[in-house]
């Protein structure tokens, strides 16, 4: 036993901070549990980490060595970029990659624990790991381990807890210390041992509460899954967790849960699946067969048959040998069969078959993997027991790997002899490593022993059969040994073979008497002569050669065969004595072989007649003793007897025979009534045709409403969830995904149970007050993370009879709204403010403004316009311009006109005019008028009016000013200088140089330090001139400045001309100065616009990126980069078809041009395409092209996107599957129908009574279909049954039928055959029997031992008298010969005069 303390492995990513904090805060200090921290290639420092949690705790936090010992109350972080296991009790760390990948190190180590520490181990995972754990926490619990889950992360089926992570070291430590009390009050061994003395009685709460049968599994398995789940509940008591499976029918399916867990991989021992393809599967493609089946039992979640079909598939793309193979995976765990079928699983588990099969067989489907559709074809995936169900059969091959090693050694003998019998002749077996054939060897012939494969042995002959091996025999029926006997270890087929080669064999070689043995040394058959030497010993039947020939042929029978079998040849025995009657004869024994591919030996005797009686009696002399005497003389009396049996069983033949001949003559009587019901049938099957047309219409409609109701629920983008009245999951759009995290294996899970990102606590309550008032509810949910709201719906979920059958929840995302009405609300508050602003501005410009219509009407005119016009505003609204202004209506009325006609603008219009408000004045103005519109129309003119009367007189007075000045009025804002840069002063600058610069003219001459002030700091000449681009001296370049007056920073540009005195050094600067603030804003603005498209593209999940018309790959956002796995210096300036995503297919490439030429001539495009991700995977998107167009409607550039749409296509492959399923399912419900229908038919007498027996057989049938189909077609218990089919006969209060003996659970197959036959029995009594008086009872008598054998009986009392039919009625065909053919049973039906006793007795359980 292992001196390691508990461990506890925590699996985090570095993103889990808070959690793992919160975790190592709770963690007590003397616990004696030791606990390592695995994070997935931490990106920080060791220290750091270690520093983290140390703040957190008092014990010692450690980072791991290779080799370090495992100590308890110490935590332990393993080093990044390290895989971490336990060997020997000791840590190892490594950093090997097994081929083809490795799994995650918190899986590896998870993995490693459970196998080191058994049911001291603990994995703890915390909040999304971002990794595959599922193989690893199914690992733990296989070995007895727990496992705790953090709440709110997605829990695999294995997790035992989910906890808050500051409530999981206490969980821990209660479970720890509740291990340690068992072991102290009864030691470990001691609970077992209880749990031993009662696992019969925990297995039979499964059983008994409709659970799978674990009887036939070894006890020590059962044993420790229990122990596992009592420490989970903290029980010590085998009793106390009895009364809890009685109470708790949760815990039954939790401990059935943990009975089943199993591990598989794909090609799991790989060298063996190799033996597999070079030894069976290429001699199987070699054989002439039109197809081939294989079978592979206890399959778990189909690995090992998906890797079987990948070995088939490969070798069919290496031959080209397309014969169809067809491969049957089987289990009792219908969870895990619902996985195989899906085909999905997670990367880590593919890791083992290398990127080229991955690529191959599977196709991406999100972060994992999908077996492609050709392997899902091959496979089909069924529930069934292989100790209880029948076998499947003509099996080419068996692959029962790792499934025996479970069951007893009872169990084992009763499956091999199955796969023996589902096996075709010269049918394959492949078994684990750890399993052997053991007493079952003669069944098969070894093919590879260190692969464990196996080749069935065809000469010899299972002991299981689907029927029974002998028909029940009729009463005085003698039990007769045919004149050409067939040992019963050989089939009627098998003998008639073996016979023809033995009967060929002797006439080629010899004469009679002869037999056949095989290798066992058994007689497998014997000829007729040789029937005179056959004595078989006392005691139970045996056809071994030393129970079964005449005592002095046994020794040397023997000697010949062991000469053959040495030496290969034929070997003979010469002069042995043999006794037949009273007559001593000679014979010779010759043994010789079949051939050489045969075990088989043919022996023959050959009577010696030359000699006489003397030279045979002086031959038997030397071995006669009166011992042997004494022998003789018994051996004639035993023949003796002998003969005499033999006289009375021909006599009781004989009587048979004249049975046989009555029976005949009564069949011949059937057979002419089953003739005139003939046509009768006729007329039902044309019935029939019409219903089935019927049906296959109904079919269709089904159809096209299920793929009107798929295609629906994808247009509408919108997340619904179908629940049933449990709460469970019934069915999803693939929205809802995002929200709970929920994948297809989930339906029929709690809603409950799955982790949810949306923020919605109360689905429960609200669905249950849906479902009692049948109101709808709607209300308001939140996914805080990302700031997403929806509007949930809750809908009572009807069926269209109109019946309440749960609830469907609709989330509508309305975070666009949301997010556009608060937008909204701001953009509102910042119109208001700037609307005030504005009108601030309109009424206290100091230029004139106004708003007038199209007939010239004042509607606005502000301040400073009224006071230019002479009125106040009040008496210019609804003024007509005329009769205001005439003299100024006069001068632009035309030109107002004009613009309101044509819409555009007249600027800088110079008005000459008086006004009323200086009448006789004429002023100048300089007016604009700009049309207003609302669209295209123009409903109003806006004009500007400046008045420039006194800068048209200062322009007057200053024209006559020097040339310099008019240079500074021209330049409008320019500042104009001369610079001395000898002395570093300005010689001469206009006003403007001292505005820009912010200076006062009285302080003096600007200096070059006010000039240059920036970052570059030019303070010399020298700094100065190194901004001279051009030899002719010109100077152009930009500078930022602080104005002194104000401190405002001001972006300047200079443009400049520099002269060079006599000695060649410069002089002088002149030039002008710009202040280029707001254009440098501008430009500043516009790189913000251009970031803000760039970030808007990066926030969209869907590919986007921007092509010039060469297709070259110009722009495109993070999601594309990220999804590919690429940097824009990899895509950006390429072509785009020979980008990463493209690359792979030139069929895709080509495509692409095409569509990228189309849009170049202005068309757009849109298609489905496949696409190559990061990694090398595979996806799905909805591609289109969209060419941009400039105002001349050329094409400029061509914007490409892209939207994931694999899980689309994913589901409608499962739709097909689906309705794949219906059709079976309604065909075999019609022919069920159809086979009642055809046997009702036969044995009526008229159309009206097959109708009411029709009517009654199928109501039986309908009767128990809804029994199967309330428990899920797993069976029915017997006495239910029963009862159900009396109740119609039965008045209420009348005792007149009792049920005596056991309850029994019965299969679906017994049931239906049952079923039918309780309701002929129940007719037939209110017809005819007990039930047609007042006075008749029936006793039902069921009988139930421990060998799986069933007894039951029907006997009816003081009813009239019953007579035995006069013929054979479908009723009694029914209770007798076809319910013995169906349930391989002995039924017997007797009339006597009290009532009809009926009883059958089956052998091999219900």
């Amino acid at each position: 036993m292992t001196d390691l303390p508990p461990i506890v492995g925590i699996g985090a990513s570095e993103s889990d901070k808070e959690a793992l904090e919160e975790f190592i805060s709770a963690v007590p200090e003397e616990s004696g549990i030791a606990y390592v921290v695995v994070q997935q290639f931490a990106s920080g420092a060791p220290s750091q980490t270690g520093h983290l949690i140390g703040a957190h705790t008092a014990l010692p936090v450690d980072l791991i060595k290779d080799g370090d010992p495992i100590k308890p109350d110490h935590i332990y972080l393993v080093p990044p970029g390290f895989f971490l296991e336990i060997a020997q009790d000791h840590f190892r760390l490594g950093t090997d990659i097994p081929e083809g990948g490795a799994p995650a190190p918190i899986e590896r180590f998870l993995f490693s624990l459970s196998q080191a520490a058994g049911q001291r181990a603990f994995g703890v995972i915390l909040s999304e790991t971002g990794q595959d754990v599922t193989t690893g926490l199914r690992a733990i619990t296989a070995q007895g381990g727990v496992t705790i889950v953090q709440d709110g992360a997605a829990a695999p089926s294995e997790t035992a807890f989910v906890l808050h992570p500051r409530d999981m070291p206490q969980k821990i430590v209660e479970l720890v210390h509740q291990q340690r009390r068992i072991d102290d009050q009864s030691g470990h061994d001691g609970i077992l041992e209880d749990i031993k003395a009662h696992l019969a009685d925990i297995v039979g709460r499964l059983e008994t509460g409709g659970e799978h049968a674990f009887a036939g599994y070894k006890s020590g398995t059962l044993i420790r899954r229990v122990a596992r789940r009592m420490t989970l509940l903290r029980q010590g008591s085998a009793l106390r967790y009895l009364q809890i499976l009685d109470e708790q029918p949760d815990e039954r399916k939790l401990l059935v849960q943990d009975f089943m867990i199993g591990v598989t991989e794909f090609f799991r021992d790989n060298e063996k699946f190799e033996a597999l393809r070079k030894n069976v599967l290429y001699p199987l493609f070699e054989r002439e067969d039109e197809s081939f089946r294989v079978w592979v039992p206890g399959c778990a979640t189909g690995e090992e048959a998906y890797s079987i079909a990948i070995l088939i598939q490969e070798i069919i793309d290496e031959t080209g040998d397309d014969r169809p193979w067809k491969i049957f995976g089987t289990d009792i765990d219908a969870d895990a069969l619902r996985f195989a079928r899906a085909g999905q699983y997670l990367k880590s588990s593919t890791t083992v078959l290398g990127d080229a099969r991955l690529k191959r067989h599977f196709e991406p489907d999100g972060d994992n993997f999908r077996v492609n559709v050709a392997l899902r074809e091959m496979c089909v995936f069924a529930p069934h027991n292989l100790l209880t169900d029948q076998p499947f059969s003509k099996l080419d091959l068996v692959s029962c790997r790792n499934l025996m090693i479970y069951l007893t050694a009872d169990s084992q003998a009763l499956v091999l002899p199955r796969l023996h019998y589902a096996l075709k002749p010269k049918g394959f077996l492949f078994l684990g490593p750890s399993e052997t054939l053991g007493r079952n060897e003669h069944y098969f012939e070894t093919v590879d022993r260190n692969a464990k494969i196996f080749r069935r042995d065809d000469e010899t002959e299972t002991s299981f059969s689907a029927m029974s091996l002998a028909a029940p025999q009729r009463k005085g029926q003698p039990h007769a040994i045919a004149n050409r006997t067939v040992v019963h270890r050989v089939s009627s087929s098998a003998a008639t073979e073996i016979e023809n080669r033995s009967e060929q064999a002797f006439l080629q070689r010899h004469a009679p008497p002869f037999m056949t043995v095989n290798r066992q040394n058994e007689v497998i058959y014997v000829s007729e002569a040789m029937t005179a030497f056959v004595r078989p010993s006392r005691g139970a039947t045996s056809t071994a050669l030393e129970d079964f020939l005449t005592m002095e042929l046994r020794l040397p029978v023997h000697r010949a065969i062991e000469q053959t079998r040495s030496t290969g040849m034929a070997a003979e025995i010469q002069s042995v004595v043999v006794q037949i009657g009273d007559t001593p004869k000679l014979f010779d024994i010759s043994a010789e072989p079949f051939e050489e591919s045969s075990s088989l030996i043919l022996v023959a005797l050959t009577e010696v007649r030359q000699r006489n009686m003397n030279e045979i009696e002086g031959i038997d002399k030397p071995i006669g003793s009166s011992d042997h005497q004494q022998e003789l003389l018994l051996t004639r009396r035993r023949l003796s007897e002998m003969l005499r049996q033999y006289t009375s069983t021909d006599q009781e033949l004989r009587g048979a025979n004249e049975e046989l001949l009555s029976m005949n003559e009564e069949f011949q009587s059937s057979n002419e009534e089953l003739e005139t019901g003939r046509e009768e049938l006729q007329a039902i099957n044309e019935e029939l045709e019409t219903i089935n047309a019927e049906l296959s219409e109904t079919n269709r409609q089904l159809t096209s409403a299920n793929n009107n109701l798929k295609n629906l629920l994808e247009s509408t983008n919108i997340a619904a969830l179908f629940i049933d009245q449990n709460d469970h999951v019934r069915l999803f759009t693939p929205q809802v995904e995002r929200l709970f995290g929920i994948q297809a294996r989930d339906i029929g899970r709690s809603i409950h149970d799955l982790a949810r990102k949306i923020d919605y606590h109360d689905l429960q309550e609200d669905a249950a007050r849906v479902r009692q008032t049948l109101q709808p509810f709607e209300r308001e949910v939140r996914i805080e993370l990302t700031d997403e709201t929806f509007i949930m719906r809750l809908l009572p979920y009807r069926t269209v009879d109109n019946r309440l059958d749960g609830t469907v929840a609709t989330f509508i995302d309305v975070s666009g709204r949301k997010r556009n009405e608060k937008k909204l609300e701001e953009n509102a508050k910042v119109l208001a403010e700037q609307y005030s602003e504005l009108e601030t501005l309109y009424d206290s410009a100091p230029i004139g403004l106004s708003l007038i219509d199209r007939n010239l009407r004042y509607l606005r005119v502000n301040e400073t316009l009224a006071a230019i016009n002479g009125f106040t505003v009040a008496e210019h609204i609804g003024k007509l311009q005329e009769h205001l202004l005439p003299e100024a209506h006069a001068n632009v009325s035309d030109i107002q006109k004009q613009v309101l006609r044509t819409g555009k603008a007249a600027t800088d219009m110079i008005v000459q005019t008086a006004t009323p408000a200086d009448p006789g004045q004429i002023r100048e103005f300089i007016v604009d008028f700009y049309p207003v519109k609302h669209g295209n129309d123009v409903f109003a003119l806006g004009t500007c009016v400046r008045e420039v009367t006194a800068e048209r007189e200062l322009e007057r007075q200053i024209a006559e000013s020097a040339a310099r000045q008019r240079v500074a009025v021209d330049a409008a804002g320019l500042g104009v200088f001369e610079w001395n840069l000898r002395k570093g002063h300005a010689i001469w600058e206009n006003n403007r140089m001292f505005e820009i610069f912010g200076c006062d003219p009285a302080d003096g001459p600007l200096q070059l330090a006010d000039a240059t002030q920036d970052d570059i700091n030019l303070t010399s000449n020298d700094k100065l001139l190194q901004n001279v681009t051009n030899k002719d001296g010109t100077v152009n370049f930009e500078m930022r400045i602080r104005r002194r007056n104000d401190g405002a920073a001001r972006d300047l540009e200079y443009f400049g001309t520099l002269e060079y005195a006599a000695d060649g050094t410069p002089d002088r600067l002149i030039g002008v100065v710009a202040d280029i603030t707001e254009k440098t804003r501008a430009r500043q603005r516009e790189r913000e616009n251009l970031n803000r498209v760039q970030r808007l593209q990066n926030s969209l999940s869907a590919f986007v990126g921007i092509l010039d018309t060469t297709g070259t790959l110009i722009e495109v956002n993070a999601a594309a980069l990220e999804r590919g796995g690429l940097s824009r210096s990899e895509v950006i300036g390429k072509k785009l078809w020979d980008c990463w995503w493209w690359s792979f297919s030139t069929q895709s490439q080509d495509r692409l041009k095409t569509a990228i030429d189309r849009a170049v001539n202005g068309e757009m495009s849109r298609y489905d395409v496949e696409v190559r991700m990061a990694g090398g995977q595979m996806g799905i998107i909805d591609f289109q092209l969209v060419p941009n167009f400039d105002e001349e409607g050329n094409v400029v550039e061509i914007v490409p996107s892209g939207i994931d749409v694999t899980q689309r296509v994913v589901a409608e492959r499962q739709k097909d599957i689906l309705l794949a399923e219906l059709e079976h399912r309604v065909k075999n419900t019609l022919a069920t129908v159809q086979a009642i229908t055809r046997f009702t038919a036969r044995m009526s007498k008229s159309k009206e009574d097959m109708a009411k027996r029709l009517v009654g057989r199928l109501g039986a049938m309908s009767r128990t279909h809804d029994a199967l189909t309330a428990r899920d077609w797993k069976g029915q218990n017997l006495r239910a049954l029963v009862e159900t089919e009396i109740a119609p006969y039965l008045g209420a209060g009348q005792n007149r039928f009792t049920y005596r003996g056991d309850d029994m659970f019965l299969e679906p197959k017994t049931v239906l055959s049952l079923g039918l036959a309780l309701h002929e029995l129940a007719t037939n009594a209110a017809k005819y029997g007990a039930f047609s008086n007042t006075s008749g009872r029936v006793e039902f008598t069921a009988e139930y031992d421990k060998d799986s054998t069933f007894k039951l009986e029907w006997c009816e009392f003081d009813g009239p008298e019953v007579l035995p039919p006069d013929h054979e009625c479908f009723g009694t065909f029914l209770v007798q010969n076809l319910l013995e053919k169906e349930l391989d049973a002995t039924v017997r039906v007797l009339y006597n005069k009290s009532g009809v006793q009926w009883s059958i007795v089956k052998t091999g359980g219900a």
